[in-house]
């Protein structure tokens, strides 16, 4: 069982090689417990599933003004349950609403269940009012033959506007020419994408990429291309 995280299809066909086929992946958190468990069947079709919402579980996908949207639809992730933490030791958080948890997280949630995570509220992009998942240019990225990983992130221009960045580590089928036209699919991205190679992403002590190091790096460099 894994957890903390989405699982890449590659790492789950490793994990399959090498240790086992029984394997399964799960959603939750430290302040509500497990949310759902996805199966390497579900990972397979769809890399953002994080699985069917458990018994005893409620996940309701709202805006952001906290109105539940519609089935199928993108929005902010909440969930109640019995093991829901009332708060924080220290302080007052917004990430506790009349017994919901805020997870922090979009995702979707299907009729039957199944509960698909896009991103962090927290990553999202605003691209000149437009709102776009780092997941949604990552994954026209590593379309690109020899992208090993990718990460996007935003960049303040000198007009005050925020501009989408992505950050590559590349293999040895990497060219610059065949990356250019992965990036050229339909992202709803209003302005050319700039893109920096580096040898590996910066993480954090929990092993997520910070972003907020990408766009300091960014900012000092002159080695973006368009």
């Amino acid at each position: 069982m894994t957890g903390g995280g989405p699982v890449p299809r590659k790492l789950l066909a490793r994990t399959q090689a090498v240790l086992t086929h029984d394997f399964r992946s799960v959603y939750g958190a430290s302040e509500c417990g497990a949310v759902a468990i996805a199966s390497p069947a579900l990972i397979e079709r769809s890399s953002a599933a994080a699985g069917y919402v458990l018994p005893g579980v409620t996940v309701q996908i709202v805006d952001e003004h906290g109105v539940p949207v519609a089935s199928g639809e993108l929005g902010h992730v909440r969930i109640r349950s019995d093991r829901v933490a009332k708060g924080y030791l220290r302080g007052k958080s917004e990430a506790f609403q009349d017994g919901w948890f805020i997870s922090g997280d979009i995702g979707r949630l299907d009729p039957d269940g199944l509960l698909t995570l896009e991103g962090r509220a927290d990553d999202l992009l605003n691209l000149r009012g437009q709102k776009v998942l780092p997941a949604w240019v990552e994954a026209a990225a590593e379309r690109a033959p020899g992208v090993v990983e990718a990460a996007a992130f935003s960049v303040q221009d000198e007009d005050g506007w925020e501009r989408c960045w992505i950050a590559v580590v590349a293999g040895g089928a990497f060219s610059e020419a065949a990356f250019t036209d992965a990036m050229k699919v339909p992202l709803l991205v209003a302005e050319k994408i700039s893109w920096v190679l580096l040898d590996e992403l910066p993480r954090n002590a929990m092993g997520k990429i910070d972003r907020n190091v990408l766009r300091e790096r960014a900012r000092s460099t002159e080695l973006g291309r368009d």
